[in-house]
């Protein structure tokens, strides 16, 4: 039976604020997803809406013990609608529709959400030891609704999910350090730069138990070098999806797919392109992040022009971001 006319509005409705999330919290990947077919948008939109809503759940909040009780309603609210059950928040009712047009694994939402949850439940102050841990928690944020996409998309692929893994990797680590001075701000402290890595720059203070990250002029050689963890992820895609590119045949017999269908799985390109942000620059651009907190301009590491500091007013105004959109839209059309 088709859905009653006050059910497809109170839907509509639902996805509308989908939508509108994404632009406010998330406007590159905003951008990138209008130019996803139709039939994928709904899906994409409301993946990344449940990810500003958890993502965003300890900085409206004074209270961190308010913002945890967010998140763990939201892992609540998970279950519910697996279980299909009614859930009285416009993200958790597109989530609804998305499982029962597309077979989305719970285990992604999960992960995602226990991540934040965790991480929350650290102690104030405290900091990742290793990169390697930054890396695991922006996989889990990041890289799963990345997953997610493709799963409901029916794209199948090894290679695909290695490479949204990789992407994922690359723009959750991007994420902590573009909000390193919102935290700094919050909460007196550096807290996304490892030990090792702050050590390895001199930065690092321990006291009664507890590591901290000193702010001085060295900072942002602490920020390139987790910068440049996040371009290493970023190449690997693109090296991945040039090799899937190299195996297809130009003469390829393949039947041609719908239009209504989503790319071929083969071609992780496009999704590279579409799901993931740039990032030509990236070490050069995240290392004016450290300049914003110390209040130096600092000096570039590399001959490419702009300045830091520069790159990274682009990159807060998403100017890169806006003019990317456009080539990565080309770039999946090209593909249907």
């Amino acid at each position: 039976m088709s859905a009653t006319p006050a059910a497809s509005s109170c839907l509509r409705a639902a996805l509308s604020y989908c939508v509108r999330q994404v632009r406010a919290y998330d406007y590159h990947h905003y951008l990138c997803l209008l130019h996803l077919p139709p039939d994928m948008r709904k899906a994409a939109f409301t993946f990344r809406a449940f990810n500003v809503e958890t993502a965003k759940a300890m900085d409206v909040v004074s209270d961190p013990r308010t913002g945890l009780m967010r998140l763990l309603w939201w892992k609540d609210a998970v279950d519910k609608v697996f279980a299909n059950k009614l859930v009285e928040h416009p993200v958790a009712q597109a989530l609804s529709s998305v499982i029962a047009d597309h077979k989305v694994s719970k285990h992604w939402l999960k992960r995602s959400v226990e991540a934040r949850i965790n991480d929350a439940n650290r102690d104030e102050g405290t900091i990742p030891e290793t990169s390697a841990e930054l890396e695991r928690y922006a996989e889990d944020t990041q890289s799963t609704i990345l997953y997610m996409t493709l799963q409901a998309g029916g794209i199948q692929s090894t290679v695909a999910d290695h490479a949204a893994s990789h992407i994922g990797k690359a723009s959750g680590l991007l994420l902590l350090l573009k909000a390193l001075p919102h935290h700094v701000n919050k909460q007196g402290t550096v807290p996304y730069i490892p030990a090792s890595v702050a050590e390895e720059c001199g930065l690092l203070t321990r006291e009664g138990g507890r590591s901290e990250v000193r702010m001085d002029e060295r900072l942002p050689d602490a920020v390139f070098k987790v910068a440049s963890v996040a371009e290493a992820h970023l190449q690997k895609a693109r090296e991945l999806a040039r090799r899937c590119l190299k195996r297809r045949s130009p003469c390829s017999s393949q039947p041609c797919r719908p239009r209504s269908s989503w790319i071929p799985c083969e071609d992780v390109s496009s999704m590279c392109l579409i799901l993931g942000c740039r990032g030509e620059s990236t070490g050069s651009l995240l290392c004016g992040i450290s300049s914003s907190l110390t209040g130096t301009r600092g000096e570039a590491s590399t001959d490419e022009e702009p300045s830091k500091f520069d790159l990274f007013n682009q990159w807060k105004n998403c100017t890169e971001l806006q003019a990317a959109a456009v080539p990565f839209s080309k770039a999946l059309l090209s593909f249907r």
